[in-house]
């Protein structure tokens, strides 16, 4: 029963894929083609027609075509380059950013680098391994989270206490820096979600909240609008084995493990 309803959910991802992104030749044009198809020219032609449209609009085109893309973890150093064939949830967050913020095809490897590690700088030390401890303030020029902006009084706080020097050492890595680094972390609650989510922005990151050991965030994808209600969730699912849509608040409801979320957007100046 299970394998019957995987196979039910990864062909509606995949129509859901064949209908929003895309592409097959056709008469010498680029047709609709998903992400992971499109060649190293097909890519660039893509970029330079993006340019034309709004961040959001960007990222909801990348998004659609990026349906169906199967899943695999990446290797935890980071890569240095675009790996479009398989993703993580988050390699696929930075690579759809990357593709929608580069203004031009030679700027798509720095600004991936600049998004995937400290300063652009390649190297295990300087990925952005953490969400909550590197990935947000590294990348505050593009990122701001609104969390507490959207949950006012309703906003929830988790305390960690990050341990590097143990993440690197399990790794087989010597970390010099501060062995801990301690984070106070913003988040909606579950229960307030409904309520809550008229008040998003059309397009947002969508971080989720668990309470585990030396982590904070667990998984995160892309958040969009349908209805006033309804924010669709794109992500990479471990469950269907690549990149799928589903309903936000279905997603946390069926996940009890679930605390809540952040909520996170480009930073005005990128949105304009």
């Amino acid at each position: 029963m299970r394998a019957k309803a995987k196979r039910i959910f990864q062909n509606i991802g995949l129509n859901i894929g064949r209908k929003l992104g895309m592409a097959r030749k056709k008469s010498g044009k680029t047709d609709l083609k998903r992400l992971y198809q499109l060649s190293s020219e097909e890519l660039g032609g893509l970029i330079e027609e993006l340019r034309a449209k709004r961040i959001e609009e960007r990222i909801k085109r990348l998004c659609s075509m990026a349906l169906g893309t199967p899943y695999q973890p990446q290797p935890w150093e980071g890569s240095s380059t675009f790996h479009l064939q398989s993703m993580d949830c988050l390699t696929f967050v930075e690579e759809i950013m990357a593709l929608a913020l580069a203004p031009d095809r030679g700027a798509l490897l720095p600004t991936l680098r600049r998004l995937r590690f400290k300063n652009g700088e390649v190297g295990p030390f300087t990925r952005n391994h953490f969400i909550t401890a590197d990935w947000l303030p590294n990348n505050s020029t593009f990122l701001e989270d609104i969390t507490p902006l959207l949950g006012g009084s309703d906003t929830r706080f988790i305390e960690k206490y990050i341990n590097k020097k143990e993440f690197f050492r399990k790794r087989g890595l010597t970390w010099d820096g501060e062995p801990t680094t301690y984070i106070k972390s913003a988040y909606l609650p579950r229960s307030m979600l409904p309520s809550l989510l008229p008040s998003f922005p059309p397009l947002t990151i969508v971080a989720v909240v668990k309470e585990r050991p030396d982590v904070v965030i667990t998984h995160l994808g892309f958040g969009l609008h349908d209805s006033p209600t309804v924010v669709g969730f794109i992500h990479t699912s471990q469950e269907m084995k690549m990149v799928a849509k589903t309903d936000l608040l279905y997603y946390i409801k069926k996940d009890r493990e679930i605390l809540g979320i952040k909520v996170i957007r480009l930073q005005d100046k990128w949105r304009r």
